[in-house]
């Protein structure tokens, strides 16, 4: 063989090695390039939905802290304590005068005081047909917990009104610190929903990991 078809043998194994060099350059640098372009979308999409929690969040928190706050206030009315120990029906009056104005300022579902078995004496829906007075919740969270002498939240689905609400409860203590009551409050959560529809993969999951609110109203209550 010529040293002209060596030289030409070289340089064709020269180039090839060069090409696949290149290619492989080419493919790996391509790679790097999309698994980075692929991080960088979902870190996106990520701090895009922390942002939603956070801002969804933050309001359903104020809502709720609002109502515990009011339930407390609600609670030391001298009123209730008239009311619980005494049964009458003008004591029992002067109680839904302070539970009506509590619904107004706090713009609230339903307000109502239990007496210590969990029997609702005064409820400012007393005049609906869904009334809550004459209706036992001792079975209810929400007030063994306040019977004991604990603040309490609880989600759930009304046992009267069918609704989901959130229900904050807080106890009735007379001038000596003897708890005779439990006062409380619930405030429906179905109009929060509608701040969920452009959201369907949103979920406000209660204690127990039941799904309470959601952008799918399929997935309530799964």
């Amino acid at each position: 063989m010529s040293s002209y078809g060596k030289v030409h043998i070289v340089s064709g194994s020269k180039w090839l090695k060069t090409c696949i060099i290149l290619l492989f350059l080419t493919l790996t640098g391509g790679w790097f390039i999309t698994v980075f372009l692929a991080d960088k979308a979902r870190q996106e999409i990520i701090e895009h939905n922390e942002s939603i929690v956070s801002l969804h969040g933050y309001h359903l928190t104020a809502e709720f802290e609002k109502i515990e706050r009011a339930v407390k206030t609600m609670s030391e009315s001298p009123l209730f304590v008239s009311a619980l120990t005494s049964l009458k029906q003008e004591d029992i009056a002067r109680a839904c005068w302070v539970l009506d104005r509590f619904n107004k300022n706090y713009d609230i579902a339903v307000s109502y005081i239990m007496d210590s078995n969990g029997l609702t004496i005064a409820s400012s829906n007393r005049n609906n047909p869904d009334s809550f007075v004459g209706k036992s919740y001792h079975f209810r969270p929400y007030f063994t917990e306040a019977i004991k002498g604990f603040p309490s939240r609880y989600f759930a689905l009304g046992a009267t009104s069918f609704k989901r609400g959130f229900y904050a409860s807080h106890p009735v203590r007379d001038d000596k610190g003897v708890i005779v009551g439990v006062a409380a409050i619930k405030q429906d959560v179905d109009p929060e929903e509608g701040h969920l529809a452009k959201h369907p993969n949103f979920f406000l999951i209660d204690p127990n990991g039941v799904i309470f609110l959601s952008g799918r109203k399929d997935m309530n209550f799964k």
